[in-house]
Formats: structure tokens, sequence, C-alpha cells
């Protein structure tokens, strides 16, 4: 049965934190709950002045339903005369949730000092979403205020999801959190110490030539244009807060499990994805770049091969009464290996995994693939399984998610947060599934990278001097597949992959030669030996 009620803990905004860096004396002023009254307390910052005003009160020890909503509203105000540049940030953050993803926010904001009206924010800009964090996060860099009395006015919006599934597992539990806005980047993994993804924080924080630093946020994701964009940015994903690299990054090499690895990003739940760089030797100036992974050609799948498969049916038959034999209709089978014959990427993936030690696969956390695989029809329908069955036996083309966002019909907007089947096991043996530690990178993590749809650009990371020997061939693959199904075209399911030229495009899954480059994710807790991230000084998990 369906909990009735809740008790949650909401701790408001209550605290403005600015760092103590310069020797400017500059003033900020906190109003708890709307009192004019508020003292103002005299710092020694590197920023100037802002002045933070609380606009709604604090609500603790409230039982909520699921469908409940609450709203938290505040003001910032430049008192400088100066840019000053800032940070929202949530602390001390209290999340018991073991759904997290039933927990959401989303952050408005709109220009000057008003009062937002709580119950109608279609005049305020959504300026960041997702999943209620489990640890303190960041959810919105470089807030910027230009001069004197410029001010923005926020709306942070909790959401408790009612969800069609059981929540009875979170009755009684707890969130909580407090607003800041820092004037300096905080490592929200500071007390996480000799952690890769502190390091990596840290890294970006101190910067330097060539070293990669924190950039703005990306709003439009198109080609990186010069090679000298080396930036670590944030996006949310579905566990919180998630720090991707993008642009031409030479400092995200990690060596793990005698192999060369470059850093995807760090997923929001603290984990660390990579993708793999070099198979042959660990990183190094020496390196070729080279996962030379074999490929896939009409529908036969080479031993180890990353591959796609007949479905296994034979014969199928549309609502309509329409019937087909699979053996004309090709369907993905991104990863599971579903054929008797077990020709499917599941099994490139399982092959390859079989190399890790249990020491290494004890440092990897297994699971959380996202397939993307919600489709919609020509008028932007989502299709329940059934529909899109119908549509591929009667031949009728529709889009898969990725498509709608990467150039489809909703323009270019990749997402970090998953629409469709996350996957976290091989269900071959369903009372011992195989859990899934390796998978490959999706369409959209391309595009946080660098990659555009129909655009080329070798100025990114994941396109290295190997790789584009492919355009010329020398025995090199010139693609290697993304995770993301695209579209169903009346004939064959296509599939993103990236190109050594840097594009991203799609093409159907059966008759086409790619290859596969792995992508693994390592454990939030796992720690580094040593390294820096370069070729020469790569970090190296210990």
């Amino acid at each position: 049965m369906k909990r009735k009620g809740i008790i949650i803990s909401i701790i408001g905004i209550i605290i403005v934190a600015l760092s103590l860096l310069g020797i400017t004396f500059g003033y900020y002023y906190t109003q708890i709950f709307g009192n004019e009254n508020a003292t103002s307390v005299k710092v020694t910052s590197a920023m100037k002045a802002i002045k933070y005003i609380e606009l709604s009160e604090e609500v603790s020890g409230t039982v909520i339903k699921p469908g409940y909503e609450y709203i938290k509203t505040f003001a910032a105000t430049s008192l400088s005369t100066e840019e000053e540049i800032y940070h929202i940030y949530l602390d001390e953050v209290i999340n018991e949730f073991t759904r997290t993803q039933d927990i959401t926010y989303t952050l408005y904001r709109k220009s000057g000092n008003n009062t937002i009206d709580t119950s109608n924010l279609s005049d305020c800009e959504e300026i960041s979403s997702g999943i209620f964090p489990k640890t303190n996060s960041y959810i919105k860099f470089n807030e910027k205020l230009l001069t004197k009395g410029d001010s923005y006015t926020y709306a942070l919006k909790i959401n408790y999801l009612d969800s069609s599934e059981e929540q009875d597992i979170d009755d009684g539990k707890t969130f909580g959190f407090k607003v800041q806005l820092h004037s300096e980047i905080e490592n929200p993994y500071k007390n996480d110490t000799g952690t890769l993804k502190k390091a990596i924080v840290d890294n970006a924080i101190k910067g330097g030539t060539d070293k990669t630093t924190f950039g703005s946020d990306v709003t439009t994701f198109t080609a990186i244009s010069g090679e000298n964009e080396r930036v670590l940015n944030s996006a949310p994903d579905d566990y919180g807060t998630s720090y991707y690299y993008r642009g031409n990054v030479l400092d995200n090499y990690v060596t793990f499990a005698d192999m060369c690895w470059r850093i995807v990003r760090i997923n929001g739940d603290g984990t660390t994805k990579l993708i793999l760089e070099d198979q042959d030797q660990p990183c190094s100036p020496s390196i070729n770049g080279n996962w030379a992974i074999p490929t896939t050609t009409g529908g036969t799948t080479y031993t180890g091969n990353f591959g796609y498969t007949r479905h296994s049916s034979n014969t199928l038959i549309a609502s309509n009464g329409t019937t087909k034999n699979s053996s004309t209709r090709y369907l993905m089978d991104y990863l599971h290996g579903q054929t008797n014959s077990d020709k499917s990427m599941g099994t490139a993936f399982k092959n390859f995994q079989s190399t890790f030690t249990k020491t290494e696969l004890s440092k990897l956390k297994a699971g959380n693939w996202c397939l993307g695989d919600n489709a919609y029809d020509s008028s932007n329908n989502l299709l329940n399984s059934t529909q899109i069955m119908d549509n591929k036996i009667k031949g009728t083309s529709f889009n898969y998610d990725s498509y709608q966002r990467l150039g489809g019909n909703n323009g270019y907007q990749p997402t970090l947060k998953c629409n469709g089947t996350i996957m976290n096991d091989w269900d071959d043996n369903e009372t011992n599934p195989t859990p899934m530690y390796v998978g490959a990178i999706t369409a959209d993590e391309v595009a946080y990278a660098g990659g555009e749809k129909g655009t080329s650009n070798q100025k990114y990371y994941l396109i290295n001097e190997e790789f584009k020997k492919g355009i010329s061939g020398a025995n090199k693959s010139s693609y290697f597949w993304s995770l993301s199904p695209a579209r169903f075209d009346g004939d064959y399911d296509d599939a993103f992959r990236v190109s050594s030229y840097g594009r991203v495009s799609r093409i159907d899954v059966f008759n086409v030669d790619d290859s596969l480059r792995p992508a693994v994710s390592l454990a939030s807790s796992a720690v580094i030996s040593e390294g820096e991230g370069t070729l020469e000084k790569p970090y190296k998990i210990g």
C-alpha cells in the first residue's frame, strides 16, 4: 500500500557564505525569513558586496504526501560597482531517501529584486534542475551581477513526486538543506581525501597553462571551435550534479587495469565514468591511443565484438493483423544477448569485462547504463512498447529520445538525465544475472564533450591521433558506436556513432562496420596513488 504521508525536515535557506580570501573589506547582509532588521555582517572577502534577502520562511517537521511541492524564494543584489560572480550551492544536505528519484529540485530566476509569484513561475527562467542530491552540491555556477543595484530573484522548487511504484520504503525518511552563495568554487568532495573525484575538481579549481579550469555553463551545444577550450562544467543528472569535461582536454588521463582511459565525467552519485583510450598499455607519452576492438558487419558479430543482433522472435503480428518475419526487421539488442546464437553487444561487453581481475572489479560500480530508448511518433507523442513493435512491423518510422534532442524535432538539447531504460546487469541468467560493469558512453555525453550532430570537429578529447587514422584507412575504424539509439527509418534501427572527423551521425545498426570503445565507472571511493591527469603524470588508481 502506498504510504499516506512522510515526515520531512526541510531546512530553509539560511546562510550566505563568502570566501575569506582577499584583503578588501566587503559587506554582506543576511535577512532571515524576510526580517528587515537583520544585522549586517562585516567580512574580509574577495567579493566586494552582495546583499542576500530571504523571501520565504523555513519549513520543518512537515508531513507531506506524494505530490507535495515546496518553494523557497530568495534574492541577491550587488552593492558593488564592479562585476560580481557567485555560485549557488546546497549545503548541509540531508537526504535519507532510498528512492532518491522521488525528490527533485528546479531552480528559477527572474531579473530584479522582486517577489516571485510562486503560483505562476512561467515568467521566470528555469536555470537548473535535477534529482535532489545525496551530498552537498552546486546547483548553479557563474551567476553574474554586473554593477551596483543589479539583482536576481530566485525560486527553488522542491517536489516529492507521486510515483506509480511503491514508495513505502521511504516512510519516515528526512531531507534538508541550506543554500549558500559562494564567491569562490569550493570542492564538494573536499572531505574525500585521496579520491579521484576530489583530485579532478581540485585541479580544475587550481587551473594553469594547458590545464582544465571551471567553465561557464554551456547553453548552446555547438562544436568546439578552438584548440584551447579545456573546461570542467556541471549539469544535473539522475543522481545530482555531474561534473563533465569539455573540449581539447589534456589532463583527464587515468591508468587503470594496466590500460589508459580518459575521464568523461564525475556522475551525480560520485562515481567517475571513464572511456578507453589505449587497451595495450598504461598512460604515458608513448601510447598510440588504440582501443582497436573488432567490429560488426552485416549482422555477423565476430569474437569479442560490439554488435547488434536480430530479434529472437520469428513471426511478429501488429495490432491490425499485419505480420512480418523478424528476419526482415532487425531490432536493436543493445546490452542483452537475447538470441540463442548470442551475437550481441552484450557478448562483447562481457568478454571485455572478463579481462578485469576481482580486485579491479571491486574498484568499479556496475550498472546505470542508459539506453535512452524512449520513442516518439511524428507528433512527439511517447510510444509504449506495443506501439513501438507495431510501428516496426508496419514499417512506420519514429524517433528515439536522443534523436529528438540532438538534431531531431526538438533542436539540440543534450541531457545527462536518462529518458528510457537504465541497465544494471545482463539478465542472461535470471536467478544470477551478470553485473554490468562495462558499457559505452551515450550520444549526449559526446555532445557534452564537444561533438555535434553533422558537424566535423576534431578538437575535443574523444578524437585522438590514432582514431584520426581511420579517415585514411590503415586498417583503422573510422567510427565508434555510442549507446544511444537514434531512429527507426521504416526498415532498420539507426544508432548514433562518432566519426574520426568528430561528427555525431546516425546509421542503421545492421549493415555497418563500426567499433566498440568501452566505458566503465570507477566507484565513488576510488583513490589515486599519484598523478595530475596528464600523459606525463596520469592519475593512477591505487
